[in-house]
């Protein structure tokens, strides 16, 4: 088991901040967490899915789209149940954040 394992992690936030609106598509996005994540443990997920890679890097997560989401795209981010949140619940879908893309949906 590694060390980081056996520490209590906890989400302590998401950047962009949840509800943000006119967000770059092609910026990362970043978990930050109380302690670094296991090696063991699963990256968050985000809704649309993109492709994409996710690294860790110290407490955080890293999410770093290939080409980036679409302009007025709405994007969850669902953190996984490996880690709490700094109130005290478990990470699930209560410890999702949205944000939206900036830019105008084209024409057709």
């Amino acid at each position: 088991m590694d060390v980081a394992a056996k520490k209590s992690v906890k989400f302590l936030s998401v950047s962009p901040a949840p509800g943000a609106t006119g967000v770059n598509g092609a910026s990362a996005i970043i978990v930050t967490y109380s302690a670094p994540l296991p090696a063991s443990a699963p990256f968050p997920s985000l809704s649309p899915p993109i492709a994409g890679t996710w690294q860790r890097r110290g407490d955080m997560a890293v999410f770093t789209p290939e080409a980036g989401f679409p302009p007025r795209t709405r994007v969850t981010v669902t953190i996984p149940a490996v880690a709490t949140s700094a109130a005290g619940g478990s990470g699930s879908s209560a410890n999702a954040s949205g944000l939206s893309t900036s830019g105008t949906a084209s024409a057709r």
